[in-house]
């Protein structure tokens, strides 16, 4: 038997359901509205960051918090489809943050917070 470190980055991640303004990444409206994100760059995934898409947003972005949009912007589902050698495209953050802006401004019964860089 071998112990479970649940402090890990894979346990941390899966276990989001919703983040701090309320949006479920898995259900949310804004994944499909990425694609529409014209600007991007591209990033080559390096071996420290196989399978690790919050480290890619954290390099990227200087956040975690995008990992799922990433993810979604290039059509990946699974964390071990992040390998090294691939490369992705990083969308642009100012973009992700008008469409959070734009979701949440436009959503009933929500604070009218929005998301700042």
């Amino acid at each position: 038997m071998y112990q479970v470190d649940y402090n890990s980055r894979f346990f941390r991640v899966m276990a989001i359901t919703t983040d701090k303004y309320g949006i479920d990444p898995l259900k949310d409206k804004i994944a499909v509205k990425l694609l529409d994100i014209r600007t991007f760059t591209y990033h080559t995934v390096r071996q420290e960051e196989r399978g690790a898409p919050d480290l890619i947003s954290f390099e990227e972005y200087g956040k975690e918090d995008y990992w799922w949009h990433i993810m979604a912007y290039n059509g990946i589902y699974r964390f071990n489809e992040f390998i090294e050698g691939r490369v992705i495209k990083i969308p642009q953050l100012a973009s992700i943050v008008q469409l959070t802006n734009d979701a949440i401004s436009g959503a009933a019964n929500r604070s009218t917070s929005t998301v700042t860089i």
